[in-house]
């Protein structure tokens, strides 16, 4: 049986205060916690496996703005690298190796 996804344009044709709204906004917010959750698990496991046996661990300061940028990139690229949230990975490395000992360093481009 397929999942029924809820979208933002569906909470909107329903009534504010009405039962259904609140049974749609419910369904909706357990879908982003899900969504939150499936990224914050990838993100860990991305992490531990970049600090797994290294004791040192150079990082290189993307720029990520000049990424998203139009002129360089397709749609689709451009969603993706907004999605990964570069910053969110690194200061989770950051703080990982502070916590094992692990020498961190970031190098500017």
């Amino acid at each position: 049986m397929k999942e029924k996804t809820i979208t933002l344009p569906k909470l909107k044709k329903v009534k504010i205060g009405n039962k259904n709204y609140n049974k749609t906004l419910r369904k909706l917010e357990k879908l982003y916690r899900k969504l939150k959750n499936a990224r914050k698990k990838y993100l860990e496991e991305v992490v531990s496996k970049i600090l797994k046996g290294k004791e040192i661990i150079l990082a290189e300061r993307l720029k990520v703005r000049k990424m998203l940028s139009k002129e360089n990139n397709s749609k689709n690229l451009r969603k993706s690298i907004s999605n990964v949230s570069f910053q969110k990975i690194l200061q989770t490395i950051e703080y990982n190796c502070r916590w094992c000992g692990k020498t961190f360093h970031q190098i500017s481009t």
